[in-house]
């Protein structure tokens, strides 16, 4: 799997992520998990041409859970 994440399009998305602020807040595991199967979904939405619609909606869920944008942790309450 770690293979795969350093080949892979999301890579960068991952790495940003793991260097932020917001790091500090997703010490667990399983937040790490969730932020490894994101990446992995954004590879397969770069990768796909079909059911790019399912995996857009997921990848805007995931980042709105995850904090990724200002909205998010706004509503957050980062």
């Amino acid at each position: 799997m770690f293979a795969r994440i350093r080949a892979m399009n999301g890579c960068r998305w991952y790495e940003d992520l793991r260097r932020s602020p917001l790091a500090q807040r997703m010490g667990v595991g399983p937040d790490w998990d969730f932020v490894l199967d994101t990446a992995l979904l954004k590879d397969d939405f770069k990768r796909s041409r079909k059911g790019r619609a399912i995996l857009a909606a997921e990848i805007r869920q995931r980042e709105a859970m995850i904090g990724v944008t200002p909205k998010a942790r706004n509503d957050l309450k980062f």
